[in-house]
């Protein structure tokens, strides 16, 4: 995978746990000139902890790594993430609000039906850290 084909963040190694790492991602400034920052959800301020594959490489705690994942998975994050529930409420929003004429009624049982869209996710979370699976490397 060349250097174009991944997301790649600088982080700390913060929890070793067989054949995975918990890393800790500072987010940096540099963020705020991506293009793509309004959307991305390592713009927000902070840090973060990613649950990533070491690849048998030995690590330690405290050791800087990078964390990089495939970057034609940030479209399919992006759907699963905020297209998908944004379909979901304005299909039920509008569908409501055809039936009772209630803006607010509508407005809220739009919410209410994310709530099993979420509980879906959640349920289906392994399946989803298959996929979107983070890799190390060193330094």
């Amino acid at each position: 995978m060349s250097r174009h084909d991944r997301i790649e963040h600088r982080g700390v190694v913060r929890e070793v746990s067989g054949p995975t790492v918990r890393v800790e991602i500072v987010r940096t400034s540099a963020c705020a000139r991506c293009h793509a920052g309004a959307v991305c959800g390592a713009s927000e301020t902070g840090s973060a902890i990613i649950t990533a594959d070491r690849e048998g490489l030995e690590v330690l705690l405290g050791d800087e790594v990078f964390v990089t994942m495939a970057s034609s998975l940030g479209p399919q994050a992006m759907f699963w993430a905020y297209l998908f529930p944004l379909v979901i409420f304005v299909i039920v929003f509008f569908s409501f609000y055809g039936v009772t004429g209630r803006e607010g009624l509508s407005c809220l049982l739009a919410a209410v039906a994310l709530l099993p869209y979420y509980s879906m996710l959640w349920f289906f979370r392994d399946r989803f850290e298959k996929v979107f699976e983070a890799r190390i490397r060193k330094v």
